[in-house]
Protein backbone atom coordinates (compact mmCIF):
# COMPACT_ATOMS: atom_id res chain seq x y z
CA UNK A 1 0.00 0.00 0.00
CA UNK A 2 1.51 3.55 -0.88
CA UNK A 3 -0.18 5.53 1.40
CA UNK A 4 1.58 8.71 3.16
CA UNK A 5 -0.48 10.70 5.87
CA UNK A 6 0.35 13.47 7.91
CA UNK A 7 0.32 13.37 11.97
CA UNK A 8 -3.17 15.12 11.77
CA UNK A 9 -4.04 12.22 9.48
CA UNK A 10 -3.28 9.63 11.19
CA UNK A 11 -4.35 10.90 14.74
CA UNK A 12 -8.09 10.17 14.22
CA UNK A 13 -7.20 6.25 13.94
CA UNK A 14 -5.25 6.59 17.26
CA UNK A 15 -6.18 4.85 20.11
CA UNK A 16 -3.47 5.28 22.42
CA UNK A 17 -0.79 3.23 20.44
CA UNK A 18 0.62 6.54 19.23
CA UNK A 19 1.36 10.39 20.80
CA UNK A 20 -1.70 11.96 20.78
CA UNK A 21 -0.91 15.34 19.29
CA UNK A 22 0.94 16.41 16.36
CA UNK A 23 3.44 18.09 18.40
CA UNK A 24 4.21 14.88 20.41
CA UNK A 25 4.27 12.42 17.17
CA UNK A 26 6.64 14.74 15.74
CA UNK A 27 8.83 14.15 18.60
CA UNK A 28 8.09 11.12 18.77
CA UNK A 29 9.47 10.93 14.52
CA UNK A 30 12.66 12.62 15.64
CA UNK A 31 13.48 10.24 18.50
CA UNK A 32 12.46 6.99 16.12
CA UNK A 33 14.71 8.03 13.68
CA UNK A 34 11.59 7.78 11.01
CA UNK A 35 12.79 11.09 9.60
CA UNK A 36 16.04 9.92 8.79
CA UNK A 37 14.74 7.50 6.67
CA UNK A 38 13.18 7.00 3.40
CA UNK A 39 9.74 6.34 4.92
CA UNK A 40 9.37 10.28 5.44
CA UNK A 41 9.06 12.55 3.38
CA UNK A 42 8.41 16.85 3.78
CA UNK A 43 4.66 18.07 2.30
CA UNK A 44 5.04 20.08 -0.44
CA UNK A 45 2.41 22.15 1.09
CA UNK A 46 2.99 25.59 1.99
CA UNK A 47 3.69 25.66 5.97
CA UNK A 48 5.46 22.42 5.59
CA UNK A 49 5.25 19.34 7.59
CA UNK A 50 6.03 15.89 7.29
CA UNK A 51 4.73 12.89 5.70
CA UNK A 52 4.82 9.21 7.25
CA UNK A 53 4.83 6.30 5.01
CA UNK A 54 1.82 4.13 6.31
CA UNK A 55 4.44 0.73 7.25
CA UNK A 56 6.06 2.93 9.75
CA UNK A 57 2.60 2.36 12.08
CA UNK A 58 1.88 0.21 14.44
CA UNK A 59 -0.13 -2.48 12.86
CA UNK A 60 -3.45 -1.68 14.85
CA UNK A 61 -3.64 1.61 13.12
CA UNK A 62 -2.61 0.17 9.22
CA UNK A 63 -5.52 -1.80 9.92
CA UNK A 64 -7.83 0.63 10.54
CA UNK A 65 -6.56 2.95 7.87
CA UNK A 66 -6.86 0.02 5.47
CA UNK A 67 -10.75 -0.75 6.68
CA UNK A 68 -11.37 2.72 6.08
CA UNK A 69 -10.11 3.09 3.17
CA UNK A 70 -11.41 0.12 1.69
CA UNK A 71 -14.88 1.27 2.92
CA UNK A 72 -14.52 4.22 0.91
CA UNK A 73 -13.31 3.17 -2.27
CA UNK A 74 -15.96 0.36 -2.09
CA UNK A 75 -18.97 3.44 -0.85
CA UNK A 76 -17.87 5.74 -4.06
CA UNK A 77 -19.18 3.35 -7.38
CA UNK A 78 -22.19 2.66 -5.38
CA UNK A 79 -23.12 6.09 -4.72
CA UNK A 80 -22.16 6.80 -8.15
CA UNK A 81 -24.69 4.37 -9.50
CA UNK A 82 -27.41 5.63 -6.79
CA UNK A 83 -27.08 9.09 -8.58
CA UNK A 84 -27.09 7.66 -11.81
CA UNK A 85 -30.46 6.02 -11.49
CA UNK A 86 -31.55 9.12 -9.74
CA UNK A 87 -30.78 11.43 -12.76
CA UNK A 88 -32.83 9.05 -15.15
CA UNK A 89 -36.14 8.99 -13.25
CA UNK A 90 -38.56 11.51 -14.58
CA UNK A 91 -39.22 14.38 -13.17
CA UNK A 92 -42.05 13.72 -10.94
CA UNK A 93 -40.32 10.97 -9.44
CA UNK A 94 -37.31 13.09 -8.49
CA UNK A 95 -40.07 15.75 -6.83
CA UNK A 96 -41.37 12.98 -4.70
CA UNK A 97 -37.48 12.20 -3.73
CA UNK A 98 -36.66 15.74 -2.41
CA UNK A 99 -40.12 15.81 -0.65
CA UNK A 100 -39.32 12.54 1.16
CA UNK A 101 -35.51 13.69 1.74
CA UNK A 102 -37.17 17.41 3.25
CA UNK A 103 -39.51 15.65 5.86
CA UNK A 104 -36.44 12.91 6.71
CA UNK A 105 -34.30 16.43 7.44
CA UNK A 106 -37.40 17.90 9.02
CA UNK A 107 -37.08 15.38 11.45
CA UNK A 108 -33.36 14.96 12.29
CA UNK A 109 -33.39 18.93 12.88
CA UNK A 110 -36.28 18.54 15.36
CA UNK A 111 -34.30 15.37 17.15
CA UNK A 112 -31.21 17.59 17.16
CA UNK A 113 -33.01 20.33 18.82
CA UNK A 114 -33.75 18.05 21.38
CA UNK A 115 -37.50 16.78 20.45
CA UNK A 116 -37.81 12.61 20.34
CA UNK A 117 -37.92 10.53 17.39
CA UNK A 118 -40.92 9.54 17.74
CA UNK A 119 -42.61 13.36 18.57
CA UNK A 120 -40.49 14.39 15.51
CA UNK A 121 -41.95 11.83 12.86
CA UNK A 122 -44.98 12.26 14.29
CA UNK A 123 -44.78 16.23 13.89
CA UNK A 124 -43.70 15.87 10.21
CA UNK A 125 -46.35 13.63 9.50
CA UNK A 126 -48.89 16.06 10.27
CA UNK A 127 -47.25 18.24 8.33
CA UNK A 128 -46.43 16.82 5.34
CA UNK A 129 -50.01 14.71 5.53
CA UNK A 130 -48.73 11.11 5.33
CA UNK A 131 -48.58 8.38 7.90
CA UNK A 132 -45.95 8.37 9.95
CA UNK A 133 -45.96 4.72 9.44
CA UNK A 134 -44.66 5.94 5.96
CA UNK A 135 -42.14 7.82 7.04
CA UNK A 136 -40.39 4.97 9.53
CA UNK A 137 -41.45 1.77 10.39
Amino acid sequence: MDKWLSPADIQPFNRGELPSTVRSFNRMAIEQGWRNSDKARRTEQKGGGWLYHISLLPPTIQARIQIQTEAQDHAQPVKDEIWLRYEKLPEKQKAQCHKRLSILQEIETNTKAGMSETSAISLAAKKHEVAASTIFN
